[in-house]
């Protein structure tokens, strides 16, 4: 950890993409977005939770599904969008670089999305074959063996580094 930086300020970092010093605007802007999207998911807890109640009464098998994936989806779909987009218009998620760096930033970038890739590759590849093995019953030697496996993992990664490079490049700014 950097120096004067706790456990609580690199996962708040981590999560609303804040670059660069967390100093005190942006701590204070991180604790603002962090409060309205608890307000934004509270309601949204709230009716999930009713919803379930409903669905518990006519089929009590499914209810914990339904309720799980309803709040799921209510946060990826509103509240990470809201945290996502709060944070860009707060300048949070900027990289600031001058014209000295700007080689060194694409440097690093590049780096970046490479290896992103390539986890991600690594991960997709590993979890078709779990899933594979899971659901279909096929062995796991022959999941990791199929070519379409592997092909699918590997375009899979080359995609997220693209992605992962796209998006840190749309963030630089860069002062001249």
């Amino acid at each position: 950890m950097e120096k004067g930086e706790n456990l609580r300020d690199k996962i708040f970092k981590h999560w609303f993409g804040v670059s660069g010093e967390f100093d005190e605007y942006k701590r204070q802007e991180v604790n603002r977005i962090a409060a309205n999207a608890f307000m934004l998911y509270f309601p949204g807890m709230l009716l999930s939770l009713a919803v379930a109640g409903i669905f518990a009464i006519k089929n009590p098998d499914m209810t914990l599904a339904v309720l799980l994936l309803s709040q799921l989806g209510y946060f990826v779909l509103i509240v990470c969008t809201y945290i996502m987009f709060a944070s860009r218009r707060a300048h949070l998620t900027d990289n600031e670089i001058d014209a000295r760096t700007t080689k060194q930033a694409y440097h690093h970038i590049i780096r970046k999305g490479l290896s992103t890739g390539i986890y991600f590759g690594l991960f997709m590849y590993l979890e078709q074959a779990v899933m594979n093995l899971w659901f279909d019953g096929t062995s796991l030697t022959q999941s990791l063996t199929q070519p379409h496996v592997i092909w699918v993992s590997i375009w899979s990664g080359v995609g997220m580094g693209i992605i992962i490079v796209i998006q840190e490049v749309i963030r630089l700014r860069k002062f001249h």
